[in-house]
């Protein structure tokens, strides 16, 4: 047993020595200088207000750097190097020679380290720069949403974001051929509660455009369907002719109408229009007619009319 521990113990100082000289060793090569190829990102930096990119750009460089190992280590794996792009500093469209770029503006290059240098940038050494006036201008929203109810629910009112416009900022040669901001596509299935959530918008063109909002909040309120009658409503005439009265027989009709529970349950008669449209309906030698019904915006249909006809009598004034 005694001999067991020893061995373990042997083993474990071993190990410890190993990672040690390894240690060691890459401290001591990573002092040394190389030169490596690096891909690291482009910024765009845009302090102007009037001024914008309206074509995409490169979002890496193939770079050449020169420096430590331990340096580069860094700028590799940590506290990335990267290239800014300036864009108050460019006058023109066109092509631009970024060594030239940088050479001639070293603050736009950032280095993690003071003693890594950079060489000169290998892919692209050109890039197409293309600038436009920067505008801004609100737009409607459209949604890209399909709600499934549950059987016996129904949606009392239309779904709709609670913004329906958002303002949207970047390059006017692209703004000015907008129309709309769509939403992400939702699908909402036995839905049986009404709902408040977000949903995503989708901006056309990300790298250029940027959206006031990424997200828009939609509502939607949703009611069990219930029935009600509605009773005594009066017939009325429109669109008559001056020389003529018109009577009708009876002078009332009834519905049945469904919707939202809620809903319907408060509404009166005042809420429903029964009508005979002359310009729409008058036939010659015909007597009886089905009137027009006109219900309010959460009554899903009427669903019966008594009498389903009503007589239409005209009298010479």
């Amino acid at each position: 047993m005694e001999n067991n521990t020893i061995y373990k113990k042997n083993i474990l100082s071993k190990i410890i020595a190993l990672l040690m000289a390894v240690v060691l060793w890459v401290f001591i090569v990573s002092g040394f200088k190389y030169t490596i190829l690096l891909e690291i990102p482009i910024e765009v930096y845009n302090p102007i207000s009037n001024k914008i990119l309206k074509s995409n750009i490169p979002r890496k460089a193939s770079v050449r750097l020169n420096g430590s190992g331990r340096s580069l280590m860094i700028a590799k794996y940590f506290e990335r190097a990267k290239l800014i792009l300036d864009i108050s500093l460019i006058d023109k469209n066109g092509d631009l020679a970024l060594n030239e770029y940088f050479a001639e503006h070293p603050n736009c290059i950032y280095l993690p380290k003071k003693n890594i240098e950079l060489l000169d940038i290998v892919y692209p050494d050109s890039i197409d720069i293309q600038l436009d006036e920067k505008i801004s201008k609100t737009f409607p929203v459209k949604l890209n949403i399909e709600i499934k109810l549950k059987p016996g629910y129904i949606l009392s009112k239309p779904v709709a974001p609670l913004e329906d416009q958002i303002n949207v900022i970047g390059p006017k040669s692209i703004i000015e051929n907008l129309d709309t901001i769509e939403t992400e596509q939702l699908l909402l299935k036995d839905v049986d509660q009404s709902f408040n959530r977000k949903i995503e918008y989708i901006n056309p063109k990300p790298e250029l455009l940027k959206l006031e909002n990424k997200t828009a909040r939609i509502e939607g309120k949703v009611e069990i369907i219930g029935e009600k009658n509605i009773s005594d409503i009066h017939v009325q005439g429109k669109n008559i002719p001056e020389d003529f009265n018109v009577r009708f027989i009876p002078k009332t009709v009834s519905l049945k109408v469904i919707g939202g529970n809620d809903q319907i349950q408060n509404l009166t008669k005042q809420k429903f229009k029964v009508v005979f449209d002359y310009s729409k309906q008058w036939t010659p030698n015909k007597i009886y007619y089905k009137p027009i019904i006109i219900i309010p915006n959460n009554v899903i249909e009427c669903k019966e009319i008594i009498p389903n006809r009503i007589e239409v009598v005209f009298e010479k004034k």
